[in-house]
């Protein structure tokens, strides 16, 4: 059974991140509540992969900045157990904007807290490769953009 209050988690976390992106203020200065909030929507996969949709060309430097300061403000309060989504996210954000070598550092980071967390293999093997962004993975991220511009079912 499905527990019905998720999708409203998920709406609430990808606010969040909409605003945290999107806004004048820079998202390294959000308080550890509101990262704590973040990092725990970012559990749900759904959440994470719709976040994913919306480190788009014109958000990567926002995007940036809040997925480090995250992972950072999770480290120093002692939930680094819950930091390989925002990982996974700081390398797509890095890959996507062509910064291959720190792409390589994040996703090892998200490993090095899970390795068997699913979409931190993918790109790691990806990025192992190094092969541009997977073509199908880029048309999944862009169908869920123009499906959910604005993260919500």
């Amino acid at each position: 059974m499905q527990n019905s209050s998720l999708p409203s988690v998920r709406d609430s976390t990808l606010k969040l991140i909409r605003d945290a992106v999107t806004s004048d203020r820079d998202p390294s200065t959000l308080d550890h509540d509101t990262i704590y909030l973040i990092a725990i929507g970012l559990q749900d996969p759904l959440a994470r992969d719709r976040a994913m949709a919306l480190i788009y060309p014109g958000e990567i430097a926002p995007a940036l900045a809040l997925w480090n300061h995250a992972a950072r403000a999770c480290d120093e309060r002692g939930h680094r157990m819950y930091t390989a989504p925002l990982h996974t996210l700081r390398s797509w954000a890095y890959w996507t904007s062509g910064d291959h070598l720190n792409a390589c550092r994040a996703i090892h980071s998200a490993l090095a807290v899970d390795p068997t967390y699913r979409l931190a293999v993918m790109l790691h093997l990806a990025l192992a490769l190094d092969e541009d962004v997977p073509a199908s993975l880029m048309r999944t991220v862009i169908e869920e953009r123009q499906l959910h511009p604005e993260g919500r079912d």
